[in-house]
């Protein structure tokens, strides 16, 4: 990797708790596809002097870790994406001119994994859970051209998912348990059940319907 004055900086902000393994992804990606660019870590608990560090050092953009679930964080940069804005989160942050913009890109993340193996037109969904990822996945999914037949929405507090009625393509909300009488074309997980937490929900039977 050759660094010289026209390196793109890219900052990944956070505690100093977190563990990245970020700059090993990155870093060779950049360098295999011939990115200028670097990829570097920043630890902080306190987000301003970091935020601050990307406009003043001229810094192309950020990664935040820990501090996207922050709604005081997002007051920080000088603007959002309507994504952002729904959920109340930045997720990273892109510097032009001085003028930093805040994005959340949880939505968009897991509706381009979908779209990457099938179309979501006229096709039935079931999405788990209520969080900023579903809330951002069902505003990326009302700006597409083609909606799905329709979408069931459950989680295992359903008074969080009231909200979401507000879209024509959401069918039904509903606890978990109303999982075992659905079936459909494709089921999203956006919940922590076998990330964080062990995943007791999602059988074979019930994937496969």
């Amino acid at each position: 990797m050759n660094i010289d004055g026209n390196t793109e900086l890219i900052a990944h902000i956070g505690y100093p708790t977190h563990s990245f393994k970020s700059p090993l992804i990155y870093n060779p990606y950049f360098e295999e596809v011939g990115e200028n660019a670097i990829f570097l870590l920043f630890y902080n608990p306190n987000p301003k002097p970091l935020v601050d560090g990307i406009k003043n050092l001229n810094f192309s953009g950020a990664v935040t870790v820990g501090f996207e679930t922050d709604a005081e964080f997002a007051k920080l940069v000088d603007e959002y994406d309507e994504s952002s804005k729904i959920v109340n989160r930045v997720g990273f942050i892109k510097n032009v001119n001085g003028k930093l913009t805040g994005y959340y890109q949880g939505g968009l993340g897991q509706l381009l994994s979908i779209q990457s193996v099938t179309s979501m037109a006229d096709k039935d969904l079931v999405i788990v859970g209520a969080g900023n990822v579903a809330k951002s996945l069902l505003w990326e999914i009302s700006r597409q051209k083609k909606l799905p037949r329709s979408v069931v929405v459950l989680n295992r507090t359903p008074e969080k998912l009231a909200e979401f009625r507000r879209y024509k393509f959401v069918k039904n909300i509903g606890d978990l348990s109303l999982i075992n009488k659905l079936s459909g074309d494709i089921l999203v997980n956006v919940t922590h059940l076998g990330v964080r937490e062990p995943d007791t929900l999602f059988s074979k039977k019930i994937v496969d319907k």
